[in-house]
């Protein structure tokens, strides 16, 4: 799993073997060291319910959920460049997009609760 972090926008980027894994209940964890004592984690799961965004102040992470019938629909339907898009607003006039992507073409390799 990989992540891309640019202006309003953040790209999840996931192979088709962790989008089965994701299917299969597992979660995604990875994390990026930001100094000595600061890390920066971010997750996918899925969820039943409606896919959402968060980000947790208290321990720094990203944590994406992703409806796991939507993950189904994409990978069924051959993944779309875009990807799946999910809108996180910050107040009334700014959102943030999220996307997951599913790459067809290579076998990431990402931490696994």
């Amino acid at each position: 799993m990989y992540i891309r972090i640019q202006d309003s926008r953040f790209r999840f980027r996931i192979s088709s073997q962790e989008a089965q894994q994701l299917i299969g209940g597992d979660i995604l964890l990875d994390a990026i060291p930001l100094s000595k004592t600061l890390k920066l984690t971010y997750s996918v799961e899925t969820t039943q319910q409606v896919s959402k965004f968060e980000y947790s102040e208290i321990d720094n992470s990203l944590i994406l959920k992703v409806n796991s019938q939507d993950l189904i629909n994409e990978l069924q339907a051959r993944p779309s460049k875009q990807g799946l898009k999910i809108l996180y607003p910050i107040h009334e006039q700014q959102t943030i997009e999220v996307f997951l992507q599913v790459d067809m073409k290579t076998n990431n390799s990402t931490k696994k609760l």
